[in-house]
């Protein structure tokens, strides 16, 4: 089976930005890096494919439950 990531990972100045704008800066810090939500993945045997998105996430939801995503 091959498979491929159909988006990169966010740059450190996306999740800087994204932080900012959602008012999160004191809950996630500067070392974060989100995990890859979205995927093509092949086969040839049998031939079929799949593409898969992730979940859109609530960050203040999971700030006030103390969650780690």
């Amino acid at each position: 089976m091959k498979y491929i990531s159909v988006l990169e990972q966010f740059s450190k100045e996306a999740i800087r930005e994204f932080v900012e704008k959602r008012n999160l800066t004191e809950y996630v810090q500067e070392d974060y890096e989100h995990p890859q939500e979205d995927y093509l993945i092949t086969s040839d045997s049998p031939p079929v494919f799949v593409v898969s998105d992730g979940v859109t996430l609530n960050f203040k939801k999971l700030v006030e439950i103390k969650e780690k995503y």
